[in-house]
């Protein structure tokens, strides 16, 4: 039992989901956006780039970057589809946080692919790294969750113990 924490199946499915819809938003913004909305996605690439970013930085950059690709495009669908699904799971994933470390040089690595990606305007590429992405935080997540469960038997164990 994890509590108000979600089955970390249901998780991965809904991260899936995500991606996909990333996926479309994606392919929506490359080919709808002129070359100044590309570049201030772009914009919103280089922090993730930067060598000193800690794991907060980290989090509140790819969060700006998610945010600035699903609403650079004019496919509303996945834009409320997928806010709805990163408001609803966002919060009851607050558990799990101080049990996760994201590889950050791995994301470093993939954020300047995607910038070479996005000023090419090469989408095979940007899904590359997309995916990239998403498979470094599914791992990351499955690692917090396996965190999570052995702190609350710990947990457990010590209330028992007393």
């Amino acid at each position: 039992d994890l509590g108000n924490v979600p089955d970390r199946e249901l998780v991965d499915n809904i991260m899936q989901v995500i991606e996909g819809l990333v996926h479309v938003a994606l392919e929506a913004t490359i080919t709808e956006a002129s070359d100044e909305q590309l570049a201030e996605i772009r914009k919103l690439v280089r922090p993730l780039c930067e060598e000193d970013l800690d794991q907060e930085a980290h989090g509140i950059a790819s969060f700006a970057l998610m945010q600035g690709i699903m609403t650079s495009n004019s496919n509303l669908v996945s834009q409320l589809i997928a806010r709805g699904l990163m408001l609803r799971l966002g919060p009851k994933l607050l558990p799990l946080h101080e049990h996760s470390s994201i590889d950050i040089a791995a994301h470093r690595v993939y954020a300047q692919q995607l910038d070479t990606a996005l000023a090419r305007r090469d989408m095979t590429g940007i899904r590359g790294v997309f995916s990239a992405f998403f498979k470094l935080n599914r791992e990351a997540l499955k690692r917090a969750y396996a965190a999570y469960e052995a702190a609350q038997a710990s947990n457990g164990q010590e209330v028992a113990a007393r």
